[in-house]
């Protein structure tokens, strides 16, 4: 809705509460002629069902293929670090760690992922190419 510039969530975020909140208030209002219910009751009558569809939702909506990566080398202008580098597909919305010893080129595929290094081969993400995709919007 305000695309992918952080700078404007907490303003479209503080905007959209208040709309919300404004229009409970109105219906609170206006539900039931010459009684005002409170807006905490309204505001619940649309989030618990809202909630409620995002608790019972299969999970297969959710847990689609995380990050994929297939030969993919990295390193710097004149030293490779990542060889042909292979992870089978990362679950979504589960913990993974990056383990490894000084030196092993953890920081390298980190800012290398991030589009900080100069690299190649497939890197994939919810089915998204992110080789292709431009500076800003991979970070």
């Amino acid at each position: 809705m305000v695309g992918e510039d952080h700078r404007f969530y907490l303003p479209a975020s503080a905007l959209v509460g208040a709309l919300v909140l404004s229009i409970a208030s109105v219906a609170s209002k206006n539900i039931v002629p010459g009684t005002l219910i409170p807006v905490g009751i309204v505001t619940s009558l649309v989030g618990v069902p809202f909630f409620l569809s995002i608790i019972i939702a299969p999970p297969e909506e959710f847990m689609t293929a995380g990050l994929c990566i297939a030969g993919f080398s990295a390193g710097y202008p004149k030293r490779l670090v990542i060889d042909q580098l292979e992870v089978p597909c990362l679950p979504r919305c589960q913990i993974s760690v990056l383990l490894g010893p000084n030196g092993c080129g953890k920081s390298t595929l980190l800012r290398s992922l991030a589009g900080l290094n100069p690299a190649r081969g497939e890197l994939w993400l919810a089915g998204e190419d992110l080789m292709q995709l431009p500076f800003a919007r991979r970070a």
